[in-house]
């Protein structure tokens, strides 16, 4: 799974590109940004558990991580796990663009089957850009979390 060529969104090309080990501190810039939301309730992840964490994935065929960029520019990070279950991280500085839809279109554009997305209830900026995206909510669902 490779580059998907960028569309316009506003006027702006939002494209994906396939994440590397390079991309390790930005990306651990954004997920340490995200574990301070409101609505994360875990600790923060050190440095060398993010790096293990995410050379696996990379590692892993069946777990794609894009780097959504603008003009060339890292803007986001959008990954796709072996269940099907898709999360984005867009950086504080660039929400409210319509980029996070952008890319969740295009990243589902680039699944190799169908798509799934848990997102907690009170991010309110996540549920509208995958509604946006063509999400629909499942009332039929429950998500049972364990936490000991």
């Amino acid at each position: 799974m490779g580059e998907l060529p960028g569309s316009q969104q506003g006027g702006v090309a939002v494209n994906l590109r396939p994440a590397t080990r390079a991309d390790s501190d930005l990306l651990y810039e954004w997920r340490t940004e995200g574990e301070t939301a409101d609505w994360y309730e875990g600790p923060q992840t050190s440095v060398k558990d993010h790096d293990a964490w995410l050379y696996d994935r990379l590692d892993n065929p069946c777990v794609h991580i894009w780097i959504v960029e603008v003009d060339g520019i890292p803007v986001g990070v959008v990954r796709l796990d072996s269940n099907d279950e898709l999360s984005i991280e867009i950086a504080p500085n660039q929400r409210g663009k319509g980029l996070g839809t952008e890319a969740i279109e295009k990243a589902c554009e680039l699944a190799p089957g169908r798509v799934k997305a848990n997102v907690d209830w009170t991010n309110r900026e996540a549920r509208k850009a995958f509604t946006a995206a063509g999400f629909v909510e499942r009332p039929d669902v429950i998500f049972f979390l364990y936490r000991p």
